[in-house]
């Protein structure tokens, strides 16, 4: 944040989880981690948007990694880590006077089984 306090522009984003906005049973050390995490980025994006500086939390939920190797959706139900990227490719395309500062991305496996089908754009 030096750097973008210097040049009065820049993105951050902060790579939180599902568990900053829903808790779940036996992983209450995880979510109170990015509960704070959330809290965090809250605190920076209007600490740092006068400076013109934007801060984006993402909150995935299950993304194909080595981390959710043992989770019981297959992988490719899973959000991709480029779902991720892309995501961000199309948050700094946004012009200066758009900010968002949370994003809540999960994978269809996730929703209610009456509505666990592929979205269609």
């Amino acid at each position: 944040a030096a750097q973008m306090k210097i040049q009065k522009s820049g993105y951050i984003f902060n790579l939180a989880s599902r568990s900053a906005i829903y808790g779940r049973p036996e992983l209450g050390g995880y979510a109170a981690s990015k509960f704070g995490l959330r809290g965090f980025n809250q605190s920076l994006a209007f600490e740092l948007a006068p400076l013109g500086i934007k801060v984006t939390a993402i909150h995935p939920g299950w993304v194909a990694t080595d981390m959710t190797a043992d989770v019981s959706v297959p992988p490719e139900e899973m959000i991709q880590v480029s779902d991720i990227t892309d995501m961000v490719v199309s948050l700094l395309a946004l012009s200066p006077y758009a900010c968002v500062r949370d994003i809540l991305i999960e994978p269809v496996a996730a929703l209610p089984l009456q509505h666990r089908k592929p979205c269609q754009a």
